[in-house]
């Protein structure tokens, strides 16, 4: 093998040398600058996508409390709303229950007349009954009639008389 000549070895070594500086000149000059730039570049890139996302981040976590501030706000009014709207609810019940006493009220009134006027007229139909009662009775007892006016009267002072005691 006339690689592991020693006659060889220095030609070999002149060639490797020449071979490896022309390997480092076209690497130090072409491709290493290629990929420092390429790496540089990345870098660069990864940077500003940080940045972005550091600035969407913030803005999403603003617009996050936005959202939440206006939810509160939201169920803040409604709450205002509803308390509202159980007090409007309240005072219209409450002005249909006083209008419904009034009613009933009135309704009692008016009955309490009719009873009063109806009782009127059952005691004044008593008193006539009476007083004919009490005429034929005497008419049967003594075999006489009294006259109606007499009769009626009496009857009429015992009615009060007895009204007067019941009340």
């Amino acid at each position: 093998m006339p690689q592991l000549d020693p006659t060889y070895f220095p030609p070999q070594l002149i060639w490797l040398a020449v071979s490896f500086a022309l390997l480092y000149f076209v690497m130090a000059r072409k491709a290493l600058p290629k990929v420092a730039q390429i790496l540089e570049e990345r870098e660069t890139r990864i940077a500003t996508d940080l940045e972005q996302a550091e600035t969407l981040k913030a803005e999403s976590e603003a617009a996050l409390a936005a959202y939440e501030d206006a939810l509160n706000a939201a169920r803040q009014e409604a709450a205002q709303f509803l308390r509202d709207e159980h007090v409007k609810l309240l005072e219209e019940l409450n002005g249909q229950r006083q209008e419904a006493e009034a009613e009933i009220q009135a309704q009692v009134a008016e009955a309490e007349t009719r009873i009063a006027k109806a009782q009127a007229k059952a005691m004044k139909g008593i008193a006539t009954v009476a007083a004919d009662s009490c005429q034929a009775i005497i008419d049967k007892l003594i075999g006489e009639r009294p006259s109606k006016a007499v009769v009626s009267e009496a009857v009429a002072e015992r009615i009060n008389a007895a009204g007067g005691e019941s009340a």
